[in-house]
């Protein structure tokens, strides 16, 4: 089954967080108190996403067949 998703992930802290898009490697700095929205797009039967944290940032894995692309303020960032 084919999905799009909206997750909107924001940043509380008073330092920058590193957003890592794999397996692309896509990279975007998400400044303190500043929003983005993460928009997922693909096939459900073929995979599903995966999200880590570490100290570094937040690392979104797609899977086979899968967009994801980050906005901030309506302006495609990642």
């Amino acid at each position: 089954m084919n999905i799009k998703q909206k997750i909107v992930y924001g940043n509380s802290t008073i330092k920058d967080i590193r957003l890592v898009v794999e397996p692309w490697g896509r990279e975007f700095i998400l400044e303190p108190n500043s929003n983005v929205d993460i928009i997922i797009e693909g096939n459900t039967m073929l995979g599903c996403l995966e999200i880590e944290s570490n100290e570094e940032g937040l690392i979104i894995c797609g899977w086979a067949g899968s967009i994801i692309s980050i906005y901030q303020n309506g302006i495609e960032v990642c």
